[in-house]
């Protein structure tokens, strides 16, 4: 029977084991790959689990024992083969029938104790056919196929193979395989060139490690890092060739927390080298990146050779392929797995992924490499087999994550419109939904990202997106724009909103669509009505220029849809209502102990948040003393609004002003601040009101309009609202008596709303103005002989009933009248204002008149700009003109006077230079004689100019003596003859 000697760490073999997937068949390999590429995010991967634990070995072991290892485990794998049975997974082995087994440390220390006393000894710690290895180590092996030695310099890392051995009851291997690694050859005194040498790495579960190893470069080397004394010899002579096949000695430790994997371009063609300058351009596709903060490794599964005849490249050779997406699935599964949240169970951004899995496209967006970017969408394109080499294949650009984004979907969500530009442009398909039905078009809108949005909506290839698709909820990206976009501060910007808005409607984009009715969504609250119930005023105008509010709206009997006879308030949802029936909802948060930021400080100046929301309303042509009667949608939060069927808006405000004066009678609920801004905010909104045409003799709400059956919102709200004469009761249905609540006659109701002083003089603002000029005379209607058609619409016309106060008409008194806007039946009080258009005063709704008042008002803000703007260009040209004119004098003065200097020097400068540079001494003299002359004539004609102004320099001061005295005299003569009289 033949000897076998063992490594404290395992066994020698003389025959390669498994590598880790070398040697599989085609078919395997694919299968393998479709595994690996299904890797679940919880990091099981399909493999089975090792047993854990190892009972540690005290006893010595002579020659003729055995080292049997058990596991504390007794349920083992039925994969881990134990004892004799044999096992196709396990090599074969030149010693048959005999079992390998592991020392334990003790017995280590014991036979170097007994090596020191022979020097010459050889490490032998005994088999036996009988003995086995633990199922642990046996497993390890059988994957492995060699024994793990960490280098000293390992030690950096923390990991030594002592420790590297306690962890052997609880190793698990994900995957192994041989690669080839690029490394720096030395030729002389330099690192001159590349080549690629064989490697082995081990991709570890637990502990979570990746190890680069290499083979060892002698038996020494292996002898060393077992830490056994020099003359101890690992192994008898002839056997060195067996011991380097049976260790291997890790070269680098990769914490999988600490690393990024760049994937190779032959797997992914996106994937751009950057790190190193290699000229070979058959090798590099095929290798794949670990990055990390102590060295970058770069590897390949495959090693290309090149013969004389024909070349062999890795891009002709499936295995290549299959083997290189196989360990670097396996790598992307230890990486994912490291960086992967605690708990991602209802986790849908996956963008932390493409930080760390590197070369794809979404990596690339989500790093913000656009310049990257555009160099891999230049190789797909041409990879591509695109004929007129402008798109990148589908299967590439739109390639979906385990989220199911694609790159674009990430470009969106970043903001990145250059990289949404980049992608569209190279066909990228913007009709791809997230879950639940975010389409990219939804997510620009989300981001108030106007420049990507429009880009989204522009793509025609593969097909055009609709503007108005729909998300899981039934809700547009103009919908989504309006109620939900923030810019990348989180904040709402309204300029930003109007921007998203106006992108959208420009390729059709509409709030609500039809669609939605017609696929069995749930009904959707209008943006403005919710926006409204919000009191977020600054939102409310940018929305209100892409909606229709001006009339006509639409004629009931011109159409079949019933929306079309509805009046204002009805069709954006009573937005009036909803924002005052929200304080009395925030009302009751707070006596329920909740806070409210509706009623804190900085809500309060200049005006509250309430009243800035109703101005925005009325300038739209809300009307102020407008009944809610019915909704035909029923969107969430109706329900909220059906107790107040028949009242007004200051009505329901009065039921606000009823529960904070419940509030304050009862136990304290909330602190003095919070009460008095309550207060604040009801008694501003109530004059607010009443100076906009709100009625105080207004009669109390009606549970139906007269003449009409009760509405369907009255009906669903019969169990909420109670009617009874008790107003005192502390319940959050606001137990009320309708009949209280006609305002004016109601002292207390009149007192807690600011009193009569303060609303009599609101009262008088508001009818202080009777007409407004009128600009929109096409949209003013002539008075329609025949009567107009009535609607059963909410807030539909009625020839028996007011419109928008449901008072009934009269044939003396209250008389029915038609507003020659909205084209509906009015009584005399909501109808007291006049528009005058082409010198005629015609009438029109109260709320029509704020709306036409506003229209005036821009009017003349537009007319004074206008002229400001002619102003401001007529000064700019009066500049410049004197600007020009200041330059022309100039350039004349400056003209003249070179005019008159050469008048009188002549050319004697000139000339002067001339003899200064040497000309013919014959000349110079005759020239110098003409230059003497020349000046003797200049400086007679100096003197003669100096004569001219001596003289007149004496005229000047004789003509002031004289004028002197003639003063002198003249004050002599007055005071002479001031004397004599």
């Amino acid at each position: 029977m033949g000897r076998l000697i063992l490594s404290p760490f395992g066994h020698f073999s003389d025959t390669e084991t498994n590598d880790g997937g070398r040697n599989r068949s085609v078919s395997e390999e694919v299968e393998l790959v479709t595994e690996a590429n299904n890797f679940s995010d919880d990091g099981t991967g399909g493999l089975e689990e090792q047993v854990q634990g190892q009972e540690e070995l005290s006893t010595p072991v002579t020659e003729s024992q055995s080292i049997e290892l058990t596991s504390d485990n007794e349920d083992t794998p039925d994969t881990v083969k134990e004892g004799n049975e044999e096992d196709s997974s396990v090599p074969d082995c030149d010693l048959k029938d005999e079992n390998i087994v592991s020392p334990s440390l003790e017995q280590i220390e014991e036979s170097n104790d007994e090596c020191h006393e022979d020097e010459n000894a050889t490490v032998d710690f005994g088999v036996n056919e009988e003995s086995s290895p633990p199922p642990q180590i046996k497993a390890e092996i059988d994957s492995v196929g060699s024994e793990i030695l960490f280098q000293k310099k390992a030690a950096q890392s923390g990991w030594t193979s002592v420790r590297w051995l306690a962890t052997a009851g609880s190793r698990k291997l994900l995957h192994s395989g041989s690669v080839f690694k690029l490394t720096k050859v030395r030729k002389g005194l330099f690192w001159t060139g590349e080549e690629f040498v064989p490697r082995k790495i081990f991709v570890f579960e637990d502990p979570s490690l990746i190890l680069v190893t290499r083979s060892p470069n002698n038996v020494k080397e292996v002898q060393e890092l077992l830490d056994l004394p020099g003359g101890v010899k690992i192994a008898p002579s002839g056997n060195d060739d067996m011991v380097l096949k049976s260790f291997v000695i890790v070269e680098s430790v990769i914490d999988p927390m600490a690393c990024k994997l760049r994937l190779s371009s032959l797997t992914t063609v996106t994937s751009i080298e950057t790190s190193s300058d290699s000229k070979d351009e058959t090798q590099r596709p095929t290798c794949f990146e670990l990055l990390s903060p102590s060295e970058n490794i770069i590897l390949s599964v495959v090693l290309v050779e090149n013969d004389n005849m024909k070349p062999k490249t890795a891009q002709e050779d499936s295995t290549a392929y299959l083997e290189t997406s196989l360990m670097e699935a396996a790598l992307t599964k230890s990486l994912s797995k490291a960086h992967s949240p605690v708990d991602d169970t209802f986790e849908t951004d996956r963008s932390w992924k493409h930080q760390i899995i590197l070369g794809t496209l979404h990596s690339l967006v989500v790093m913000g490499n656009q310049k990257m970017l555009e160099e891999a969408l230049k190789a797909a394109i041409e990879s591509s087999a695109d004929p007129n080499g402008r798109r990148v294949n589908p299967r590439i650009i739109d390639a979906q994550d385990d989220s199911g984004r694609t790159a674009l979907h990430y470009a969106c969500t970043n903001r990145a419109s250059g990289a949404v530009a980049m992608l569209a442009q190279a066909g990228a398909n913007c009709t791809i939904p997230i879950w639940p039905d975010n389409y990219p078009s939804h997510v620009c809108a989300r981001n108030l990202d106007a420049k990507s949005l429009a880009t989204v909506l522009s793509a025609s290839f593969p097909v055009r997106p609709d503007p108005n698709a729909l998300d899981a909820t039934g809700r547009t990206a103009m919908y989504i724009a309006a109620l939900e976009g923030k810019t990348s501060s989180g904040t709402v910007d309204p300029v930003a909103v109007e921007q998203c808005l106006s992108a959208l409607e420009a390729w059709g984009g509409r709030l609500i669509t039809d669609d939605h009715n017609q696929v069995n969504f749930t009904p959707l609250r209008h943006p403005i009505s919710e926006l409204a119930y919000d009191w977020r005023s600054e939102e409310l105008s940018p929305i209100f220029s892409h909606a229709q509010y001006r009339f006509p709206i639409g004629d009931a009997a011109q159409s079949h849809d019933k929306r079309a006879g509805m009046s204002l308030g009805a069709t954006f949802h009573y937005p009036v209502h909803s924002a005052i029936v929200s304080l009395i909802m925030q009302l009751r948060l707070v006596k329920e102990g909740s806070i409210s930021h509706k009623f804190s400080k900085q809500s309060m100046r200049p005006d509250n948040d309430l009243v800035r929301t109703l101005r925005i309303l009325f300038e739209h042509g809300f009307e102020s003393n407008e009944r809610l009667e019915d909704i035909i949608d029923e969107f969430g939060g109706e329900e909220e609004l059906a107790s107040y069927t028949g009242f007004s808006p200051l009505q329901i405000l009065a039921v606000a002003a009823l529960e904070a004066s419940q509030m304050a009678k009862g136990e304290q609920v909330c602190d003095n601040e919070t009460m008095q801004n309550i207060v604040e905010i009801i008694r501003g909104s109530a004059e607010f009101l009443v100076q906009n045409g709100a009625r105080l003799n207004l009669d109390p709400p009606p549970k139906t309009r007269l003449t009409r059956p009760s509405s369907t919102l009255a009906e669903r709200s019969s169990s909420a609202e109670l009617d009874s004469t008790d107003t005192s009761g502390d319940t959050d249905d606001a137990v009320l008596d309708r009949s209280n609540l006609k305002i004016d006659s109601n002292k207390v109701l009149m007192q807690i709303l600011g009193g009569e002083d303060v609303l009599g003089a609101a009262k008088k603002r508001w009818s202080t103005t009777k007409s407004v000029e009128y600009s929109r005379r096409n949209i003013l209607r002539e008075k329609s002989k025949s009567s107009l058609s009535d609607s059963d619409a909410p807030g539909g016309n009625d020839e028996k009933s007011c419109a928008i106060c449901w008072s009934a008409f009269g044939t003396i008194m209250n008389r029915k009248h038609t507003c020659r806007i909205s084209q509906r039946y009015v009584c005399d009080d909501c109808s007291s204002k006049r528009v005058v258009s082409d010198g005629k005063e015609l009438r029109v709704s109260d709320g029509q008149f704020l709306l036409a008042k506003v229209d005036a008002a821009k009017m003349v803000s537009q007319r004074l700009e206008h002229e400001r703007e002619v102003e401001h260009r007529r000064q700019e040209h009066a500049r410049k003109a004197f600007s020009e004119r200041q330059t022309h004098l100039s350039s004349s003065s400056r003209a003249s006077d070179e005019d008159n200097r050469d008048s009188l020097f002549g050319n004697i400068v000139e000339k002067a230079t001339s003899l200064v540079m040497g000309e013919d001494e014959g000349l110079a003299d005759i020239q110098s004689q003409g230059l003497a002359d020349r000046l003797g004539q200049t400086r007679d004609a100096l003197n003669e100019r100096g004569d001219k102004l001596n003289s007149l320099a004496d005229k000047t001061a004789r003509l002031e003596s004289a004028a002197s005295d003639f003063a002198k005299m003249a004050k002599e003569l007055e005071k002479s003859q001031g004397g004599f009289w």
